[in-house]
């Protein structure tokens, strides 16, 4: 600023990251919990990190309930800790009951090989469907050492005018 604070600015056409966002939203965080499936991934974990200081009812999925990760999810305000695993439809159901919406995080896509994601997104999407989730959100990020051996800085293409649209399209036989 002109009074030499430091302001932060952020590009318009950027998507702004959940803890830039001020929460609006239609959830009732008194009444609905949010499913997030892969949460002892340590991008999972920082999604259910940033879900639970909004103040929402977090049911986090976990494969492995020993893990660093998990440990510390157990401690966050509003969050219920589940083991599921992706193969095991009676434990991927008790993750979405009495949820609303959900949320897949995965980091699968950095291998650009999509049987095992599919196979996996699939059984996560018949559960959230069988418990009635109205919402469910695929979200992955970019392995970004995969990319620099491949000579590539990133899939995500600006367009001409600066907007940024995903071209991850391993997933694209599931929806």
């Amino acid at each position: 600023g002109e009074d030499g604070t430091l302001q932060q600015e952020w590009n318009t056409f950027l998507p702004r990251p959940p803890s830039m966002r001020k929460l609006v939203s239609e959830i009732d965080p008194n009444t609905e919990q949010v499913a997030v499936f892969n949460a002892n991934t340590q991008e999972g974990s920082t999604m259910v990190r940033v879900l639970s200081e909004k103040g929402l009812k977090v049911m986090a999925a976990v494969r492995v309930f020993t893990s660093k990760n998990t440990k510390h999810l157990i401690k966050l305000k509003g969050v219920t800790v589940k083991v599921a695993d992706w193969s095991d439809e009676k434990s991927l159901l008790k993750v979405a009951e009495g949820c609303s919406r959900a949320f897949l995080v995965t980091k699968y896509w950095e291998r650009f090989d999509s049987k095992l994601e599919e196979q996996m997104a699939t059984n996560i999407l018949k559960a959230c469907a069988t418990q009635k989730i109205s919402h469910l959100v695929l979200a992955t990020f970019e392995d970004t050492a995969e990319l620099k051996l491949r000579s590539n800085v990133s899939q995500l293409m600006p367009t001409r005018d600066g907007r940024i649209f995903h071209h991850f399209e391993g997933l694209t036989r599931i929806h």
